[in-house]
């Protein structure tokens, strides 16, 4: 009996193998899919803002890419920052990168020179500084192309 109940689980445990195999593979291929349609939100930002994402579920980690997610302190240097930001946006599956506006003013020169529509750049305020408008490169471009009444460029203060 004892021989006929261990081939019996083993059975049973072959089986939830086959079904996690398989689950696995469905969800990888769903991974490939959302990657192939570039569907995919990166972030660079502070441990907190990051952290943020990361629970809402932005994280995501690939073995031949890498993450989508760089994490900023007041140690890293501006050009490990501006190495990501090249990575991160030549990514064909990213369509939106968020970055806080503090560590957007550390690569501001980077930003300014970025003319590519997708992925677009999307400055957030982060936890220990509010977001100025007057900043924001993509902000800029929309004010200029939008004057105001007096056929003058259009200002932040206008919003």
């Amino acid at each position: 009996k004892k021989q006929k109940k261990q081939k019996k689980s083993t059975l049973i445990y072959s089986q939830r193998t086959i079904r996690s195999i398989k689950a696995g593979a469905m969800a990888q291929s769903e991974t490939y899919q959302i990657l192939e349609e570039g569907n995919l939100v990166s972030v660079i930002a502070d441990e907190d803002t990051i952290t943020g994402f990361l629970l809402a579920g932005v994280g995501h980690i690939e073995p031949k890419l890498g993450k989508n997610f760089f994490k900023v302190t007041p140690q890293t240097p501006q050009s490990d920052i501006e190495k990501e930001f090249l990575k991160i946006t030549s990514r064909p599956e990213v369509a939106i990168l968020l970055i806080t506006q503090d560590v957007a003013d550390m690569i501001r020169h980077v930003l300014d020179e970025y003319t590519k529509l997708m992925p677009t750049i999307l400055e957030i305020p982060s936890k220990k500084n509010a977001y100025d408008v007057n900043k924001d490169s993509l902000m800029k471009r929309i004010l200029k192309m939008c004057p105001d009444t007096d056929g003058a460029e259009g200002s932040a203060l206008d919003l």
